[in-house]
């Protein structure tokens, strides 16, 4: 594990630094600014004394497209806020020396006022040189300006009016205000799905809601935002990059800190970000790019405090790179399909911090947080075996019932015994310090469940999650023995044995939020019954928010890119993808096609197989199927 350097590691120049940011608060003009800041980075740099021309630009902006008002706001109290945020650093993370770089999925948490703080200095042009240098601090961003033609500079500088109104922001709210934590988190695909594994899913595919005249950003704090990512994420926000993903991070700067700390992602990786606020408005893209003022985010907040925002990283296949490939090939299509479906997958459910049944200080936020983790496991091997398995007991039972009606009857055997657990010590709920309405509202409708006074019986000090081991390994084989056809011969221990291990890492499916008029019924944040316990545990309810993903800057085709996040929405088990096309009239039929292969009834397998049909048409020498993909993809599927 390697650590990123921080600008107060080394006492030696952090003395240095903090005199300089001192001498950069009272700086009133941009070329005494451009000296310090020259000065700023010679002591950070191992290599010797910076050139001065490595920090140089800013007098292109402050000279040419500031206003007079702008430059006597940033000089007299924008950047002292900023030389004040620079310095406070070392008091913000105390002895701690650097940030930890993890490989594997894992969670960074921070604090709002140290994410400002590590922006401040990266602005300063303070961070130590080697990993970091370039990704965080913003010599390039300014040096830019020296060299861009007129539209260039002209979107350049909207980036950084952006950037300055954060601080501002930030200054006329208070250092002590900044509250609540950032979570960066790597995800990855500990099992890789195989073709074969999509072209015979079963699963449904979702809800598609087509929303003009908005962007992704917009959809609010109750979707899973998606960000156009580079591999290296953040993009070009700090060079010239003018596209979705660094006018995102412009919108939102805390999402620059991530570049700071966070590796490329591999092809079975994404990057999710949660618990970061929207500070700015704008106006076009690209070239037409300009800041348009101030922007009140109104996310609500979860009990810890924290934003409820939450936005995933994913990059696609740069179709520009590719030479003897197609982008319609299935090796590219699957490629793009386990991202997707990297970056869409809830979280796995943490169930390390047991309640034990004989935990008498529990309390009822405990207690719902913990049983809706074990909700999640159930429905998580439910999902798994319909997506597994089209000839098993549940595929066939779900013809005449809803796999959320089957789901219901499963979670609520479960509930029971948990909640039956959690009772074991005491006749009365009152005893044990707590009462369980949530588990109370989930039984109503419970099956009887024989083997549970039996368990029970064996249980002693067993902790809950320990229970829920047996309860579902033994709920599954029950439903096995009375219902298996067993056509493939299997065991029923083998049976088991598949629920179990579906749990370590399959998408979930929220009874609630499955039961809509199908994948073109609207879809809106009522529709899921969100139970609290913070942003972790609502984050399976969460429809995605999208867009033309890989298509501009990276060529691909918005009609296949629209219909690979279909299937990878789908397959996560989100309850629908709210789709942006920004204008793009290639998209502009997709609920069309998604209302015609709703009448068919197509499954995520269906949308494979047309996927990989069109492939094979596509790269055929046969003059017939080259006629056949003559037509635009959308197209193709509505002819089949």
């Amino acid at each position: 594990m390697s650590v990123v350097a921080l600008p107060c590691d080394n006492e030696r120049n952090w003395r240095r630094l903090m005199q300089l940011f001192s001498r950069i608060s009272s700086c009133r003009d941009v070329y005494s600014l451009q000296a310090l800041l020259t000065d700023v980075a010679a002591v950070t740099n191992r290599a010797g004394q910076t050139r001065r021309s490595e920090v140089s630009g800013l007098d292109i902006f402050f000279d040419q497209y500031a206003l007079p008002e702008e430059s006597r706001r940033f000089f007299a109290s924008t950047l002292p806020f900023i030389a004040k945020l620079a310095a406070h650093l070392k008091q913000e993370v105390g002895d701690v020396v650097g940030i930890p770089v993890k490989s594997g999925e894992h969670d960074i948490s921070l604090k709002r006022s140290v994410v400002a703080c590590l922006l401040a200095c990266g602005v300063l042009c303070a961070f130590p040189a080697g990993r970091g240098v370039g990704s965080l601090n913003f010599v390039k961003f300014y040096s830019s300006f020296n060299n861009l033609k007129l539209d260039r500079c002209q979107s350049q500088s909207a980036k950084f009016r952006c950037i300055i109104h954060y601080f501002e922001r930030l200054r006329q709210r208070g250092l002590e205000n900044i509250c609540g934590h950032v979570i960066y988190s790597r995800r990855v695909l500990s099992s890789i799905p195989t073709l074969d594994w999509w072209t015979e899913s079963a699963l449904p595919l979702c809800t598609i809601e087509v929303i003009e005249n908005a962007g992704v950003e917009d959809s609010g704090d109750e979707t899973l935002q998606v960000d156009f990512a580079a591999r290296h994420i953040g993009g070009g926000v700090l060079a010239t990059g003018r596209v979705q993903e660094e006018i995102r991070f412009c919108i939102n700067p805390e999402l620059i800190a991530s570049m700071l700390f966070m590796d490329p992602m591999e092809s079975h990786e994404a990057i999710v970000i949660r618990g970061t606020e929207r500070f700015s408005l704008y106006t076009g893209y690209g070239q037409t790019l300009k800041f348009a003022g101030d922007y009140q985010d109104d996310s609500r907040r979860d009990e810890a405090g924290d934003l409820m925002t939450s936005i995933v990283a994913i990059d696609a296949v740069n179709v520009n790179n590719l030479h003897s490939t197609s982008q319609y090939s299935t090796d590219v299509i699957l490629r793009d399909l386990l991202k997707a479906y990297a970056g869409f997958l809830s979280p796995k459910p943490d169930l390390s911090s047991p309640i034990t049944s004989r935990d008498s200080n529990a309390t009822f936020h405990e207690i719902t947080a913990y049983a809706d983790r074990l909700v999640t496991t159930v429905m998580d091997s439910v999902r798994c075996t319909m997506g597994q398995s089209e000839s098993s007991y549940l595929h066939q039972q779900t013809q005449s019932q809803s796999l959320s009606d089957f789901a219901d009857l499963q979670v609520a055997a479960i509930m029971q015994s948990v909640k039956e657990v959690l009772d074991a010590s005491s006749s009365t709920s009152s005893a044990t310090g707590f009462s369980c309405p949530l588990i109370d509202g989930v039984i109503t409708s419970a099956p009887e469940v024989p083997y549970i006074e039996q368990l029970r019986s064996s249980t002693g000090d067993m902790s809950v999650d320990q229970y829920a081991d047996i309860l579902v390994s033994e709920a599954m084989a029950s439903g096995m023995r009375e219902h298996a056809t067993n056509e493939s011969n299997q065991t029923l221990d083998e049976w088991a044995t598949k629920f179990v291990e579906a749990i370590l890492w399959q998408p979930t499916l929220h009874s609630k939020a499955a039961c809509m008029d199908g994948p073109c019924g609207g879809w809106s944040p009522a529709s899921c019954d969100v139970v609290s316990g913070g942003t972790g545990s609502t984050e399976r309810y969460r429809a995605v928010a999208t867009g033309n993903w890989g298509c501009g800057a990276f060529g691909g085709d918005p009609q296949l890119k629209s219909l690979i996040q279909w299937m990878a929405i789908s397959a996560a088990g989100r309850p629908a993808m709210l789709y942006y096309p920004y204008n793009n009239k290639q998209v502009e039929q997709l609920q069309d096609v998604a209302k015609h292969v709703t009448c068919k009834q197509w499954t995520v397998g269906d949308m494979m197989r047309a996927l990989v049909k069109y492939s094979k048409k596509h790269n055929s020498k046969k003059a017939a199927d080259r006629k056949q993909v003559s037509m635009d993809l959308f197209d193709y599927i509505r002819s089949l």
